[in-house]
């Protein structure tokens, strides 16, 4: 270990170093998180991994501890390559010292929002979408990247240089669907642009153009259709998504099952007028495109050459 000195560095920190100072880990130090591991280690690949990263030791009588840095150095040791970083050294006399450094002397690992990333990159210029469309896009491909679920508990963390790529893949997709919702009625306008309903939207309408347009024409502008007409089941699940006074309404999870079950009954020519969720969580099919519930990490950045690794036919039955 290298001897204690009072200093603060940027150097270029080998597996092999970054390792060994997991050795001296703090004894209480938060239970080391794989997925925390496993976004910083993309960073590292994607290099965009930033020296600012601290880690952080202290030592008392010459005995070092690790007190900030212990998912750095694991994705580092992971990664196999040397990676710059900001290393903090500090002599202390006092235990106390290092306890206290530990609870107050660091942040909570919060990163800036999928939001704060839009404005800095000024996507919504970049795109032609509108400032409010930006945060409804935004939100709708976290749903999609959650699995479609009420979050993305248990999900490796995307890294905002990965949804801002995203958002230039898809805004497309979401400008489309938009400008089919221009001249609705106010009401039903905001149910549609839901992120429960604009992330079923968005995949449906890249991979099934004309079928998508076809269907979604008909969930918002329903004249004439049969009440098991799957558009029209669709368009009430939409409008029963509408919180009421005193109530938590629908979730997103539960809608955009439902819209993918309406959707599922529309591709396969089928008449239906109720669908039955039981579980949000489970993985959910929009036939005709890749998304069964077992694409590959990395859905979203790869949308335009996906279809070259997926057989429509197997998929689809």
């Amino acid at each position: 270990m290298d001897a204690a000195i009072n200093s603060l560095r940027v150097e270029s920190l080998s597996p092999e170093k970054a390792a060994e100072y997991l050795l001296y880990n703090y004894t209480h130090n938060r239970r080391l998180r794989p997925n925390h591991v496993e976004y910083l280690l993309n960073e590292m690949k994607s290099g965009r991994f930033m020296p600012t990263a601290e880690i952080h030791l202290m030592y008392r009588n010459g005995e070092p501890v690790l007190v900030n840095g212990q998912h750095t150095c694991a994705a580092i040791a992971k990664f196999g390559k040397p990676v710059s970083v900001t290393v903090r050294k500090t002599i202390v006399k006092e235990p106390g010292q290092i306890a206290m450094a530990y609870a107050f002397g660091h942040d909570t690992g919060l990163s800036r929002t999928f939001n704060n990333a839009m404005g800095a990159y000024n996507i919504a210029e970049q795109t032609g979408l509108k400032i409010d469309q930006v945060d409804r896009v935004a939100s709708a491909l976290r749903h999609i990247l959650s699995d479609f679920t009420v979050s993305g508990k248990g999900k490796v963390k995307d890294s905002p240089g990965d949804l801002v790529d995203y958002m230039y893949a898809w805004s497309g997709k979401a400008k489309l669907f938009f400008s089919a919702t221009n001249d609705m009625d106010q009401s039903i306008a905001k149910l549609v642009r839901k992120r429960g309903v604009l992330a079923v939207g968005m995949v449906t309408i890249h991979y099934q153009y004309d079928k998508a347009i076809d269907f979604w024409k008909g969930v918002f502008r329903p004249d004439g259709l049969m009440y098991a007409d799957a558009r029209m089941t669709a368009r009430r699940y939409i409008e029963m998504s509408r919180s009421q006074p005193g109530t938590n309404g629908i979730t997103a999870a539960r809608l955009s099952r439902q819209l993918a079950s309406c959707w599922n009954a529309f591709y396969r020519g089928e008449l239906v007028n109720h669908v039955k969720v039981a579980d949000e969580t489970a993985r959910i099919k929009l036939l005709g495109t890749p998304y069964n519930g077992k694409q590959p990490y990395g859905f979203l950045s790869i949308l335009n050459e996906i279809e070259r690794n997926f057989d429509f036919q197997e998929i689809n039955t």
